[in-house]
Order: structure tokens, then sequence, then C-alpha cells
């Protein structure tokens, strides 16, 4: 991949995979977002700060979640805190 070249929704875009395990669901939930709040992807854009995020929801953290969770909890529109330049 070059810079400025696009991962196109035709092919899957997983350029990375998270993985954490606990013996409870908090704590693997605790492990996910402390790698999250560590990950480091250079380059293409990443859903990293949404999916940071959505580890904070309520349903999500309770394992009640489903695919509608972006309308449910966003509105259908997540707009992310900018990071500042020394954080991408």
């Amino acid at each position: 991949m070059v810079e400025g070249e696009v991962i196109s929704m035709h092919y899957d875009p997983m350029i990375s995979k998270l993985i954490t395990n606990g013996k409870t669901r908090e704590e693997a939930l605790s492990r996910m977002g402390e790698a999250l709040d560590t990950y480091v992807i250079r380059g293409p854009e990443n859903n990293v700060t949404f999916c940071r995020d959505v580890l904070l929801k309520k349903p999500f953290y309770e394992g009640w979640y489903h695919t509608g969770i972006l309308e449910d909890e966003y509105g259908g529109v997540f707009n992310p805190t900018e990071l500042e330049p020394e954080q991408k």
C-alpha cells in the first residue's frame, strides 16, 4: 500500500485485528481499552477511535449490542475527537 491508495470496499478492509481475553468480560474489555489506547496505525484512515468509544457505551459493555449500535448510540454518525499530530 502506498500513500493516497484506497482499500476498496469490495475487498476485506481489515488492516489489523485486535483480540483480547480475560477471566471476565470486564477484564477482557479493560485489556481491549488499554490496547486501543496504545494502538498505532500510520497511513490509512482507521476506526480505532470509534472502537475505543464503543467500549464506553453501556449496551456494548454489558453485552447488549447489535449491528445497529451506530444508529442507536450515535444517531448514525460518529464524530471522533480530533487527535493531536503526535497522536496520529
